[in-house]
């Protein structure tokens, strides 16, 4: 039972370091210092489902036939 309840505190940890969030540390910080309150619990897992920024890849251009 404890351990079910210390995973589900540690969701948003858990989501930024699966997703390679560019700011996990920081996500790691705010839920294991103020995910005890409600807000701050909000706040970390809302921002480790945001997207990690990650850089955009160039897509090949097609050409055109004239």
């Amino acid at each position: 039972m404890f351990l079910v309840a210390l995973l589900i505190y540690l969701l948003p940890s858990i989501i930024a370091i699966s997703r390679h969030h560019q700011n996990k540390t920081a996500i790691i910080v705010l839920n294991i210092l103020g995910g005890w309150t409600f807000i701050g619990y909000i706040i970390a897992i809302v921002w480790s489902f945001t997207n990690p920024n990650v850089p955009p890849t160039k897509t090949p251009r097609r050409k055109i036939k004239a």
